[in-house]
């Protein structure tokens, strides 16, 4: 059940991330159609990395919440959310990773890999969280968190 599940949030992953404008609106803000109660934030950020806190509190979530490793940066320009271009394919792993009811978790990220250090600016980080009901549904939502590199 574990393997179908990550293979099953892997390609909604990929399908969100492919068509992640469908959840933002004309300014490059989110929109959700449904409230599940997810917050990110960022702490100790760097030119090649930051920590990412995912809070869940409250909302009205149907089923699991799940995300996958898979996550994005966008820089704001001239208004307007822009994605970085990465410097390499991203390959990702099919980790499944559980957010807890009332609960924080957090990951460590290191672009580097894939974006190289990135320079003065305001950014954010976006990842596809997905919703899993028992009788096998499922509805992925994009969900950023913002954060500024000095020069």
């Amino acid at each position: 059940m574990k393997k179908l599940t990550a293979i099953l949030l892997s390609t909604i992953c990929m399908l969100a991330f492919a068509a992640c404008s469908a959840n933002a609106g004309s300014d490059g803000s989110e929109t959700h159609a449904e409230d599940w109660g997810i917050t990110l934030a960022v702490k100790d950020v760097t030119v090649s990395g930051l920590t990412l806190v995912c809070s869940q509190s409250g909302g009205i979530a149907k089923g699991s919440l799940e995300t996958g490793s898979e996550y994005w940066l966008e820089k704001l320009e001239n208004g307007t959310w822009i994605r970085v271009q990465p410097a390499a394919t991203p390959v990702w792993d099919m980790m499944s990773h559980l957010i807890p009811r009332g609960e924080s978790i957090e990951w460590d990220v290191n672009w580097t890999w894939l974006y190289g250090e990135i320079g003065a600016g305001s950014y954010r980080i976006c990842k596809t969280i997905v919703d899993f009901t028992e009788s096998g549904a499922s509805e992925g939502q994009f969900y950023c968190a913002e954060f500024e590199i000095k020069g």
